[in-house]
């Protein structure tokens, strides 16, 4: 993953920093390492970085690494991937540095900066969650099961309903008290 960023302090030890406090706080696993953290030119912004991350140990469901080049690596040598929520925490512990950051190519972005990325993941890695949720309104994201505008399959948060998913433990409708275990790491 690419990101690209104006800010100079951001340099490989804020990031590396970043990723040891989510550790800490048992969001991301111990095992779970940089593969790759390299500092390049960026045509739009002061500095890019490539960061990817990679796991020692097959826990929380990992799967194969995938080199982007040649499909999935072989895991006993090359590591297992880290997961989709290990990647939030520390995007979102990145986000705190530099809320303009951007992921993926500027002119199309995967998250234009943290605004973007809390609307994108529905708060999920927001710091105020918790207070997001005991809102009276309730969950902005409520899970949603369905077919999209293309007419495929689509499991995930939407702002129309709140019918329960086929994939309970990873979009069930959310409450303070789950916001609370997921941000200590209990709930993966």
């Amino acid at each position: 993953m690419r990101i690209h960023t104006n800010r100079w302090e951001l340099y490989e030890t804020p990031i590396r920093e970043a990723l040891k406090a989510e550790q800490a706080a048992g969001r991301i696993a111990g095992h779970v390492t940089f593969k790759q953290l390299t500092r390049h030119r960026s045509r739009s912004h002061m500095a890019a970085y490539e960061i990817q991350l990679e796991a020692g140990e097959r826990d929380r469901g990992r799967r194969a690494g995938n080199s982007g080049s040649y499909g999935a690596m072989r895991p006993e040598h090359d590591g297992y991937a880290a997961t989709f929520d290990e990647w939030g925490w520390l995007l979102a512990a990145i986000y705190e540095i530099d809320p303009d950051l951007v992921v993926g190519a500027p002119a199309q972005p995967i998250y234009a900066g943290r605004a973007d990325f809390h609307a994108r993941t529905g708060f999920t890695y927001h710091p105020d969650l918790v207070a997001i949720l005991a809102d009276p309104a309730g969950d902005p994201y409520p899970v949603k099961q369905g077919r999209d505008l293309t007419g495929q399959r689509s499991r995930g948060r939407a702002t129309v309903d709140a019918v329960r998913s086929y994939w309970p433990h990873k979009v069930a409708p959310r409450t303070p008290e789950w916001a609370r275990a997921f941000r200590a790491g209990e709930v993966f």
